[in-house]
């Protein structure tokens, strides 16, 4: 009897660890089009309202993740206080300081810390096209994510199953 639901268990836990993995796949795509969707909003907010980034980032722009939030607070707390250098710099430092929470790879994390470079130019004619250079770049990678994103399900999905037969096997 234990044996039948030990097993029980080992195979509902292996069905549970393919499940989170499809939604730590799904999330770090969600996170991605949030990335995409705070840019735009950026660019739209500075250009609508005509004030500063530090007033853009801290007051006015709200995603619908916690970890952009901040990373846009923190940034215009860092403008404000005039702590370093340029924005550019300010910027580039904060992605690369949340780019573990985030999850994002190297490809993802300098197209994130060169897109909000963008803010930071010397017109609004250069900033406008830079930015649209790393928004293609990023609708390029979630295209290869969203992509990948099935084959993988699936294989982690089966893998984690066949795992927890192999060890029911073992132990029976």
């Amino acid at each position: 009897m234990l044996k039948v639901l030990g097993s029980m268990l080992i195979l509902l836990a292996s069905v549970g660890f393919g499940f989170q993995i499809q939604m730590d796949l799904k999330n770090h795509l969600r996170l991605l089009y949030d990335i995409r969707k705070l840019l735009l909003d950026i660019a739209n907010e500075t250009a609508y309202t005509m004030d500063s980034m530090e007033v853009v980032l801290e007051h006015a722009i709200h995603s619908r993740n916690p970890y952009l939030n901040e990373i846009c607070k923190e940034m215009g707390e860092g403008l404000q206080k005039k702590e370093r250098g340029c924005g550019q710099e300010l910027w580039q430092e904060r992605i690369e300081a949340w780019q573990k929470r985030l999850g994002l790879s190297l490809e993802e994390k300098e197209i994130f810390a060169g897109a909000g470079c963008a803010f930071f130019g010397k017109s609004m004619g250069e900033n406008e096209k830079s930015l649209e250079h790393y928004l293609e770049r990023l609708d390029y990678v979630i295209d290869q994510v969203r992509g990948e994103q099935k084959e993988k399900q699936k294989v982690y999905q089966t893998v984690s199953v066949m795992c927890g037969l192999i060890i029911i096997l073992l132990f029976l």
